[in-house]
């Protein structure tokens, strides 16, 4: 059987091929041939036969189609058990999805015990509206009569609680304005194509851009977690009522994403759970488009050009997304046909639904699929979000069991974006903007003061401080195809202090960075005095250091606090005669021997750690980082709880100015900082 890449290979080379000139006749010569490939014709069997099934078994509403009464009743019951361990938070994890697998309430009692059970969770967690909320609708779908006392006498009580603090449950907005500053003008060249370069001076904060995504779509891991429309963290999951994969945050992201794209993919559960994010948002891509944006593709109005993209995407495209790409297009022809069928969804027959590309064929929505999967490659960007590392999230999250940090934030990219006009802008290791998001809008501030005709750039990934040169340059060429020649990328000798220190031992001659340039050498060098050390002591001696930092993380965990801060201030004194000051070892032994001494309340103790932690973040990341941001956080804390008044007005001074380069006044963390300065001014 010919390979894929062979295929592909032998078609762009063909003449036929290299006589066509429009993308469509392109794309079409291409899938013609591809359907003769016999792994095509496979996927093509397994997933026809896929679809069959499904037409064949058409949902409505009232068919609750991936309801599953067994798994909400196991859910709930999961949520109990946690309830009952006072787990609150897994507990109301449990709820949630118990509460989307719930199937329709005319048939079971099911989703009036999980509501129930929840309003539980959120009256321990003080949130009254939610939990009052909760209890009305378990009432209305026939909650049991012979327990509603205890319903009643819990929504007394919240009703008490609301009117004594109404402003208790008030919360963020999750979208901006969209805006564009007049200082950015577009400027193209041959080499870097089309960017941003300053029109005028912009100021360090200055807000350049804010916009919403074309489309979007959630990282599957934070499914139940975040909102399916929004991205914003869920409380009371508002699921859909067809299947169990549509969570949301509120009805009314809910309704949003019906309209955009869930009115199909809540037909399409098992196809959609066969492929990759970046397929299913190349779905929603089309979902999203107008009618003249794909009658300007189908009737041949767009010349084809020598894009870049196109040859070199091709030969990524694996045999599934090629053939699914078929699959999709015959899911949405199959369904829209039927819309005005006789049906009792009432929902489907409404003509706002209908998308613009109601009466194309296959061959045209299939072409557009492909276009959308090749382009996303080079053109997607990662939706982040500050996520805390809860003790629940380490059970919903295996993978944060393995981080040892006292800080219990972390950048998470939690969705995949298209976005059109921030797409112009060039990419910099060190770049001159950050980026931000409310809910799935992405804004644009400047970092430093930038001068008249200069480049505005924004990373897309390979940062100088987390990333070594050799690491940025190959993911930029793998992922963007350009071999980067930004500032920090050109000279050998702007290396980054994280690879310079990060991991670093200390020279005992000149206390400089002593590192092993090459894995095969016998010495550790120094690179200041190149004075040399043998690599098998330091092996040992770095080993011991990793059992002594165990050991006390597991003596804490067993609740021995006290032979924990022992054990770690033994690591700690092994760590200072090893490694260099600015090493991220050494910062993260400083950090967990904080959280010991926070955890009996020794908070000067715990305070002091801390800071020389933060001392190390701060020269590694960068004055203008995120890490640096979270740990100033957690230094407040400590200095707040310490009573120090002086050193934590300081502190949180510090960290308003991050938090409001980075997210904004609206942060939730920015909030929590500026109450705690209240608190503390009202104090002096």
């Amino acid at each position: 059987m010919l390979k894929l890449d062979e295929l592909i290979q032998n078609i762009t080379q063909d003449s036929d091929y290299s006589r066509l000139t429009l993308e469509r006749d392109k794309i079409e010569y291409i899938l013609a041939k591809l359907r003769d490939n016999d792994s095509i014709l496979k996927w093509k069997d397994k997933y026809e036969k896929c679809i069959k099934e499904e037409h064949t078994q058409r949902p409505s509403i009232s068919d609750c189609r991936c309801k599953n009464r067994e798994e909400s009743e196991r859910y709930r019951l999961e949520g109990n058990k946690h309830f009952q361990s006072k787990e609150d938070h897994l507990a109301l994890y449990w709820y949630n999805k118990s509460i989307c697998f719930a199937p329709n309430p005319s048939t079971t009692s099911l989703l009036a015990l999980a509501l129930a059970n929840r309003s539980a969770v959120f009256f321990k967690l003080q949130k009254f509206k939610e939990c009052s909320q909760d209890i009305e609708s378990a009432l209305e779908l026939g909650y049991p009569s012979e327990l509603r006392s205890k319903l009643d006498k819990r929504k007394s009580l919240c009703n008490t609680k609301l009117h004594q603090n109404p402003l208790t449950q008030s919360s963020l907005s999750s979208t901006a304005t969209p805006f564009r500053s007049d200082k950015l003008r577009v400027h193209y060249s041959k080499e870097a194509g089309r960017s941003y370069k300053a029109a005028n001076i912009i100021s360090k904060g200055e807000i350049v851009m804010i916009e919403a995504p074309y489309a979007s779509i959630l990282n599957s891991k934070w499914h139940y977690l975040h909102c399916d429309y929004c991205y914003e963290e869920i409380v009371a999951v508002t699921p859909c009522p067809l299947c169990s994969s549509g969570c949301y945050c509120s009805s009314l992201c809910r309704d949003k994403a019906w309209r955009l794209y869930h009115w199909i993919e809540c037909h399409s559960f098992e196809i959609l759970q066969q492929v990759d994010d970046g397929t299913r948002l190349s779905l929603r891509i089309l979902l999203s488009s107008s009618r003249s944006e794909i009658l300007d593709i189908c009737c041949h109005k767009i010349r084809a050009k020598p894009h870049e993209w196109l040859t070199k995407g091709l030969h990524k495209l694996t045999d599934e997304s090629c053939f699914l790409s078929f699959m999709f297009s015959q899911r949405i022809i199959r369904w829209i046909q039927d819309l005005n069928v006789s049906t009792d969804d009432k929902i489907l027959k409404n003509d706002q639904y209908q998308p613009a590309f109601k009466n194309l064929n296959n061959i045209d929505i299939a072409l557009m699929l492909v276009s959308h999967i090749q382009q996303l490659r080079t053109n997607v960007h990662a939706i982040t979000k500050l996520v805390t590392i809860s003790k629940w999230r380490k059970v919903v999250c295996p993978e944060y069991n393995d981080l040892h940090h006292v800080s219990q934030n972390r950048q998470e990219r939690i969705a995949l974006a298209l976005y059109l006009n921030s797409s112009l802008f060039n990419h910099s290791c060190n770049p001159n903007t950050i980026v931000s998001f409310t809910g799935r809008d992405i804004t644009f501030k400047a970092t430093c003061n930038i001068a008249k005709d200069v480049d505005v750039t924004h990373c897309y990934g390979p940062h100088i401080n987390h990333m070594t040169r050799k690491e940025r340059i190959d993911v930029l060429l793998k992922q963007y195809y350009f071999t980067c020649s930004c500032d920090a990328c050109q000279s050998d000798s702007n290396l980054s202090n994280a690879e310079l220190y990060g991991n670093a031992l200390k020279c005992k001659k000149c206390d400089g960075p002593v590192k092993q340039t090459d894995k095969d050498e016998a010495f550790y060098r120094c690179q200041n005095c190149q004075w040399l050390i043998d690599s098998t002591e330091v092996l040992r001696k770095i080993s011991r250091c990793n059992r002594l930092f165990l050991r006390a993380q597991k003596l804490s965990e067993d609740g021995n606090i006290q032979a924990g801060i022992a054990t770690m201030k033994e690591c700690l004194s092994d760590r200072l005669q090893l490694l260099h000051k600015f090493n991220l070892d050494l910062s993260f032994t400083y950090d967990s021997l904080a959280k010991l001494y926070a955890e009996i309340g020794n908070w000067k103790s715990a305070s002091t750690a801390c800071h020389k932690s933060v001392k190390t973040v701060q020269f590694i990341y960068g004055n203008n980082s995120i890490e640096y941001a979270n740990e100033l956080h957690k230094l407040a804390l400590l200095y707040f709880n310490g009573k120090q008044i002086n050193e934590a007005l300081a502190t949180i001074n510090a960290a308003i100015a991050l938090f409001d380069l980075h997210y904004g006044s609206s942060n939730t963390t920015r909030k929590e900082l500026d109450d705690m300065k209240c608190f503390l001014l009202n104090c002096l």
